[in-house]
């Protein structure tokens, strides 16, 4: 990039932050698809960092923009102040954020998908609840024993958790900018972006000179099914304990012989079962869902912590 390309960007990016800093939250549509009209016809690398200062900008400014104004501006780079844009009004933003709730899903970071989450939820968005209902899983550990069983068996089980994150060089001569930080715990400077059981924080980390660091989010492994079941208590406004401890159920069934086993397992089933289609009934009425027919998602991990084993464990399904 030779001087005079350079002077157009920071010129255009300077245009950028300062249409930004003059809005006042009234109808401020015309002036930001204005700035973003300005950022586009500049080369992609430079375009890419105006939008990155636009956003910025918005965000501390505290500006409520129509979201459909600054969806042509997101990116890698703008998602998390994206994001929090969002959060100002998710009325707008809705099919965006059920999008981003799925593609974080798996993964992490949580932070953001429950920022995601907290927001759909507040708006009961429509094919929220039947999404996170599909995705519901329920675990069974079943601890089966007899008399010669020894010591107190119990169940472990842990996680992990880190920062997802980066950074990418900027152009010579790229204003001042910032990344957004998501987490579930706050930390100096911190605020909150969206209310929920979790609520879910942010703060603004200045960039260094010559780098951007990407929008970084704490993250945590696991922890995915219990935020599901809160989200669908909130919009349904009730409890839904039952549900809760279904989630990771543990039961110890006394031995003594296989159909006798079967037949508490079966019990077990047809409990959670009927816990399950109670949830379901609810989401129904309150017009979440069509015909549900598919089986409750059950899985029994079996521990065999008898003293005598001679005889087998019969299959448990």
């Amino acid at each position: 990039m030779n001087l005079r390309e350079q002077n157009r960007s920071r010129g255009r990016c300077a245009t950028a932050l300062l249409l930004a800093a003059a809005l006042t939250g009234q109808d401020p549509g015309d002036r930001v698809a204005a700035a973003l009209r300005r950022c586009a016809t500049d080369r992609p690398e430079a375009r890419r960092f105006a939008f990155v200062a636009l956003l910025d900008a918005l965000v501390q400014t505290d500006a409520k923009v129509p979201f459909e104004e600054i969806a042509p501006a997101i990116s890698e780079l703008t998602l998390h102040p994206a994001l929090l844009l969002a959060a100002r009004d998710p009325s707008g933003a809705e099919p965006f954020l059920l999008e981003r709730f799925r593609a974080d899903e798996e993964k992490a970071p949580l932070a953001r998908w429950m920022l995601c989450g907290n927001l759909l939820a507040t708006q009961r968005t429509p094919g929220f609840a039947a999404h996170l209902i599909g995705g519901l899983r329920y675990q069974v550990d079943v601890l089966v024993v007899d008399a010669a069983t020894t010591g107190s068996p119990s169940r472990t089980g842990g996680g992990g958790g880190g920062r997802s994150g980066g950074s990418i060089q900027v152009p010579a001569n790229h204003p001042p900018t910032a990344c957004y930080e998501l987490m579930l715990t706050p930390t100096p400077g911190a605020v909150v972006v969206a209310t929920g059981r979790t609520p879910v924080f942010a703060v603004r980390k200045p960039s260094r000179a010559g780098t951007l660091p990407l929008g970084s989010t704490s993250w945590a492994n696991g922890g995915r099914m219990e935020p599901r079941v809160h989200w669908l208590a909130a919009m349904l406004q009730t409890d839904l304990a039952a549900i809760l401890a279904n989630l990771a159920r543990s039961e110890t069934l006394h031995w003594s012989d296989g159909a006798s086993l079967q037949a508490a397992a079966a019990e077990l089933r047809a409990a959670i079962t009927a816990d399950h289609e109670r949830l379901l009934v609810r989401c129904g009425e309150a017009g979440w869902l069509g015909t549900v027919t598919t089986p409750t998602p059950i899985t029994f991990r079996i521990r065999d912590l008898r003293g005598d084993r001679s005889a087998p464990l019969p299959p448990i399904e």
